[in-house]
């Protein structure tokens, strides 16, 4: 059996510009301070979710560590393997005030859902951040994360 191999991108980012979402209310700037929120509407109540803080929350043992556990904890779905499925899945989530993931969705799917649905499952594993900070104040910021599933030729 050939070895099988996946990656995840070694760039985590977060993009400055979002897909349109429909929780999503408005998105702001604060060009004095140089950090751009969302009002997000949750279950009708509006909550503040910052794109860019002053501190972006940090994974414990930072980047390096984030990839690492990526990589143990992903799991190539079988049948996406079996079928040839590869492709690169973007997902968003909000580190929270406490550091806690929570809401990860698809922004950019690979369009195999067995794909999407493995990348998403990984988020859920995540252990806590440390959360993002805006004036000395823990506050919900957003994450993104791109997922790169390969097989090996």
């Amino acid at each position: 059996m050939k070895p099988i191999y996946f990656s995840i991108l070694s760039i985590l980012f977060v993009y400055s510009s979002f897909a349109q979402d429909s929780n999503v209310q408005k998105t702001e700037q604060d060009n004095e301070n140089h950090v751009s929120f969302k009002i997000v509407k949750e279950n009708d109540t509006e909550r503040t979710v910052y794109i860019r803080a002053e501190i972006m929350p940090q994974f414990p043992g930072g980047n390096f560590e984030l990839q690492r556990f990526i990589s143990h904890n992903l799991i190539y779905p079988i049948e996406a393997m079996s079928q040839g499925q590869s492709g690169t899945v973007l997902v968003q989530f909000i580190v929270n005030e406490e550091g806690n993931v929570e809401s990860p969705e698809v922004l950019v799917s690979s369009t195999y859902p067995a794909l999407d649905q493995a990348a998403i499952d990984v988020v859920n594993k995540l252990p806590s951040f440390t959360p993002g900070m805006q004036m000395g104040i823990p506050v919900p910021v957003f994450y993104r994360v791109p997922m790169v599933f390969e097989l090996s030729r």
